[in-house]
């Protein structure tokens, strides 16, 4: 099962909603960094401290923080011609959305944004669908459970807000495991030119069933 609970608090003490758990991951140089629990929110009022977990881990501070590695990341693997500036101005119409971010610790303190996922809401004949999705994790990350994390937050935020079904458009790589043999395995669905699609509660459901398989 995902944690979806209140792990995290605002300065003044308040509750903020989390899905995960704090914990420490050791990275292949050896070091060891704490992987934060994902905000549902980082909405604040004005004059909210600097110090709020809300404010510290606030998704205007991804874009930048992430174009970079996105664009090389996309060279690397699909071809595609990046800029950072291209990648920066592209996470950044994405914050809009329903937008959620990863966030890791260092050791000596530093707090920094290590992936994000994100999508629309769009009516359709079948109910509202969430469509035009995006999921990004720094590949240094990307074998910690980062990406899933990510993915359920995404579904299970979508559905509160009455959101039923999944649309996307993905990859077929060589890797089964990335990305489409990793989206099919959680009940989504090929459909032509390769957009994937499923039922938000069964998906949810997988995830959670694999998730407590690999506890047991």
């Amino acid at each position: 099962m995902f944690e979806i609970g209140f792990e995290e608090k605002s300065f003044k003490g308040e509750p903020v909603e989390t899905c995960g758990k704090l914990r420490t991951v050791t990275l292949d140089n050896g070091t060891n960094v704490e992987l934060l629990p994902i905000l549902f929110s980082t909405f604040t009022r004005r004059g909210t401290s600097p110090l709020d977990v809300r404010r510290r881990r606030h998704n205007y501070k991804v874009p930048n923080a992430l174009a970079k590695e996105y664009a090389l990341y996309y060279e690397k693997t699909l071809g595609e011609n990046w800029t950072e500036k291209y990648a920066t101005n592209m996470i950044s119409s994405l914050t809009g959305r329903l937008f959620i971010a990863a966030w890791a610790r260092d050791e000596n303190g530093n707090e920094f944004p290590i992936g994000f996922s994100a999508g629309n809401t769009q009516p359709y004949n079948d109910g509202t669908k969430l469509c035009n999705t995006e999921v990004f994790v720094l590949p240094t990350y990307q074998k910690f459970g980062v990406g899933t994390e990510l993915v359920y937050a995404m579904l299970y935020e979508a559905k509160r807000c009455g959101v039923t079904n999944f649309e996307g458009l993905t990859y077929d790589m060589d890797n089964k495991n990335h990305p489409i043999g990793w989206w099919e395995s959680i009940g989504a669905k090929r459909v032509d030119l390769i957009p994937i699609e499923g039922n938000i509660d069964e998906m949810i459901k997988i995830m959670e069933e694999k998730k407590l398989k690999k506890v047991n």
